[in-house]
C-alpha cells in the first residue's frame, strides 16, 4: 500500500470537489488507493448499483453499518461539514479489516471499513435506512 499524508488529498483537483455544490459524497477506493467522489446527478445510478447491492449484502450479512458509527461520524473540512457512513464487510461474522487513510487523513476518523462522506446528512440518513430495513 502507498504511504499517504493529510497533504496527498490537498491537491488543487481535491480541493476543487470539496467546493462543488452539488458533491453529493466523497470516499476512498482501496483496491485503486485514490478517493472518489458522487455528484448529485449521480445518486440515482448509486442507488441502482452500490447501494442496491450493499443491501443484499447487509441482508446475508456480509456487510454491516453500525447506527453509531453514523451518529460520530461527522465532520468539517474545508469549512463544509460531512456526515459519514461506515461499511464494514464481513466474512465467517467477523469484520474484514479495510484501511481507509482518507478518512484518517483528512477527515480525523480511524475506521475499519470504508467510509461515505456525504455533504447532506439526510441522503446519507436515506441510504442507511434504505440498507438496514
Amino acid at each position: 500500500m502507498p504511504l499517504f499524508t493529510s497533504e496527498t488529498f490537498k491537491t488543487k483537483e481535491s480541493m476543487k470537489v470539496f467546493n462543488k455544490k452539488d458533491l453529493l459524497c466523497v470516499y476512498w477506493v482501496a483496491n485503486c488507493h485514490k478517493d472518489f467522489h458522487l455528484l448529485m446527478e449521480d445518486k440515482e445510478i448509486f442507488m441502482k448499483g452500490d447501494v442496491k447491492a450493499w443491501k443484499k449484502q447487509f441482508n446475508s450479512e456480509q456487510l454491516q453499518i453500525l447506527e453509531s458509527n453514523n451518529c460520530e461520524n461527522t465532520c468539517i473540512f474545508n469549512n463544509r461539514t460531512f456526515y459519514g457512513m461506515t461499511l464494514q464487510w464481513m466474512k465467517d461474522g467477523e469484520t474484514l479489516e479495510i484501511s481507509d487513510p482518507f478518512s484518517l487523513l483528512v477527515m480525523g476518523r480511524m475506521v475499519n471499513g470504508i467510509t461515505y462522506w456525504f455533504t447532506i446528512k439526510k441522503n446519507r440518513d436515506m441510504i442507511y435506512e434504505y440498507i438496514t430495513k
